[in-house]
């Protein structure tokens, strides 16, 4: 029987992104309402385990092997996979980001189970599980109710306050994946150059929209943004212009 709350850390260039803290906030509420744990799962590299120690989960399952350093949609997903046919979790938490948005679905097929994204609140009242969700780009709210576990979801970045660092113990998992017959192979990563702040882990955010003018006016944001340490937002409509990259979108 599915039981229990796993959230899923997204380690990004070697560092554990804020949205675990997010997704544990979001794990407490749900084993309060089910009587269940919350246990913080990771997949990177030797010593990914450590990275998610403190973020606040009773218990830390670390998945870890060399090329797990990089992102590998199909070798990531395995790995929670096989650790999800052994430890049966009825709720799976994801972040809202690309690489939660490529796991989940996989993650929820390979589990048999259903999928829920871009989760603004969840709500559990007995063996009732309620999903609040944006839908039609943030134009309606949606109430999703959950029927039978379980579930993988992706939750909005933000959506949950993060919870209080709190050291947890780490079970270590070697994983060996040269036996999954895996058909993408990493080949090399170019990061992006530049020195905002990404929009996906902000807590301040300038943003701006039609009322620029055009693609010039985001000059006077990204100055307000750099100088209040925020990240630079933009509407919909401004992106679909081409006055900004659709990464700044919110």
């Amino acid at each position: 029987m599915a039981k229990g709350i796993w959230c899923v850390g997204e380690i990004r260039n070697g560092k554990l992104t804020p949205a675990l803290s997010e997704l544990i906030t979001a794990g407490k509420k749900l084993a309060a309402a089910r009587g269940e744990s919350v246990t913080a799962v990771v997949v990177g590299a030797p010593g990914a385990g450590e990275l998610a120690k403190a973020a606040g989960a009773e218990k830390v399952i670390a998945l870890e092997h060399a090329s797990f350093a990089h992102f590998i949609d199909e070798a990531h997903a395995r790995a929670l996979v096989e650790q999800a046919k052994k430890d049966a979790p009825a709720i799976v938490l994801l972040p809202g980001s690309v690489w939660g948005r490529s796991v989940a679905p996989r993650l929820a097929v390979g589990m048999s189970g259903a999928a829920v994204s871009d989760a603004l609140d969840i709500a559990a009242d007995g063996g009732n599980l309620t999903v609040t969700r944006s839908s039609y780009a943030g134009g309606a709210i949606a109430t999703v109710s959950v029927k039978a576990l379980p579930v993988v979801i992706t939750v909005r970045p933000m959506a949950f306050g993060r919870a209080a660092a709190a050291s947890a113990a780490v079970s270590v998992v070697a994983v060996d994946p040269s036996s999954w017959g895996l058909k993408t192979e990493f080949v090399s990563f170019a990061p992006e150059q530049s020195s905002e702040i990404d929009l996906s882990t902000a807590e301040k955010i300038v943003s701006g929209g039609r009322g620029l003018g055009d693609a010039k006016g985001f000059e006077l944001v990204r100055s307000l943004a750099q100088s209040l340490g925020a990240a630079v937002g933009a509407s919909r409509a401004v992106v679909d212009a081409g006055w900004i990259a659709y990464k700044h979108q919110v």
